[in-house]
């Protein structure tokens, strides 16, 4: 039986970040400086610091309802996104030995999204998609972790994430791989490996 590699979506197949920040300064009428930004960050506090002064206070829940509505859903707003610097060529080969499962926080008002692309620049190589958050008819945010996803897996083998946060939350239930591209986090410890690039994860894969 296959082992199992779990991936993160945004940060780590695909650069969603621009798309992400563009979307938030064009809806709000603000400007974010892009340095301000890293993977884990909470968009609520990102576009509440750059409101300008004595603007109405902004609900996080609502702005994440209206991130999943307007953008996550949207195609259009993912037309220009590409996948990250050689994960095609490695994910088709880790395909090859290894079952391979997307996990992403994204809500699941996106799943169409995240699907189209990653049938478009994944082609038959993802056996699954776990979202972590999705809304239920009361209006209320419910999530099923990534790390009770990876816990219900037979064999998990390998977790890539970007998120420093979501490397920890899974320690002890898989080997961790943050992928960490503009050495954000060189203090980190405790997770089994950081990365710069795609071609190391294939390293430590043993392929």
């Amino acid at each position: 039986m296959k082992k199992d590699i779990i991936i993160d979506f945004d940060g780590v197949l695909f650069h969603t970040g621009e798309a992400t920040l563009s979307w938030l300064e064009k809806h709000y009428q603000i400007e974010i400086p892009r340095g301000n930004y890293t993977c884990g960050s909470s968009l609520h506090n990102l576009v509440s610091k750059h409101l300008p002064p004595n603007s109405p206070q902004i609900d996080e829940y609502e702005l994440y309802e209206l991130i999943g509505k307007e953008f996550l859903a949207s195609m259009e707003c993912h037309n220009n996104i590409l996948p990250l610097e050689y994960s095609q060529e490695v994910v088709r080969i880790l395909s090859q030995d290894y079952t391979l499962h997307v996990a992403t926080a994204r809500l699941t008002l996106g799943r169409d999204v995240v699907k189209t692309m990653l049938d478009n620049f994944f082609p038959d190589c993802i056996s699954s998609i776990h979202h972590v958050w999705h809304i239920e008819e009361d209006g209320k945010f419910y999530a099923t972790t990534k790390k009770t996803f990876i816990d219900r897996l037979k064999n998990p083998l390998f977790f890539i994430d970007d998120s420093p946060r979501e490397i920890e939350e899974v320690f002890g239930s898989v080997k961790t791989i943050l992928l960490d591209p503009e050495n954000h986090h060189t203090n980190m410890t405790g997770m089994n490996h950081r990365v710069n690039t795609w071609e190391q994860i294939l390293d430590i894969t043993g392929n």
